[in-house]
């Protein structure tokens, strides 16, 4: 009633001044006595509304921020594992291959040896076998010659297919740094 009231005295004065329509003033009275408390409760409504989404969308960002920080995490811990794991394998096998070449040298020496023994032996029982003895000593050690630079080139490509299996640090952190980037960009792009 009392709105009424205003409204009968803001038409009235508009009336009076022989005015057929009210005056801009007057309209803008009136629209804030009919609208003003929607309005007002309108505004009230969209900025609590505007603090939810800054909160919610403040609270996403930190779970993606936290996400991709305990990715990146992962991802260096893995490239560490993943590198101390290649370095181990390479020194283990390393390892292996002097362990072989060192086989193979006593082997040749034992060889050496016993090529040596059968020598004086046979030099004792006559000079037409040491000839024969001879050339079977060097076709034999040729033959060592053989399987030794055999096992060495084994050696060299176990490694070189090893150094070209390997994926490098920089590589692995290029791309998961990569899969962090695009989830990033897929978290933001849901928003």
């Amino acid at each position: 009633m009392e709105d009424r009231s205003k409204i009968d005295s803001i038409v009235g004065s508009g009336v009076a001044g022989n005015d057929s329509r009210p005056d801009d003033k007057n309209v803008d009275k009136i629209r804030e006595i009919l609208f003003g408390g929607q309005m007002r409760d309108y505004d009230q409504r969209f900025e609590l509304l505007e603090e939810k989404l800054a909160q919610q969308f403040q609270s996403l960002q930190q779970d993606v921020r936290r996400d991709l920080d305990a990715l990146e995490d992962f991802a260096r811990m893995e490239v560490e594992r993943l590198g101390e794991s290649q370095q181990k394998e390479k020194q283990e096998r390393a390892e292996a291959l002097e362990t072989v070449a060192g086989s193979v040298d006593l082997l040749g020496k034992e060889i050496e040896r016993k090529f040596a023994e059968v020598e004086n032996s046979l030099l004792r029982d006559g000079s037409d076998l040491r000839g024969a003895l001879h050339d079977a000593r060097k076709a034999l050690s040729d033959d060592l010659k053989g399987v030794r630079t055999e096992v060495l080139d084994l050696i060299q490509r176990e490694n070189s297919a090893l150094q070209a299996g390997k994926v490098s640090r920089t590589e692995m952190s290029g791309l998961l740094n990569d899969l962090a980037v695009r989830l990033s960009d897929d978290g933001a792009g849901s928003d």
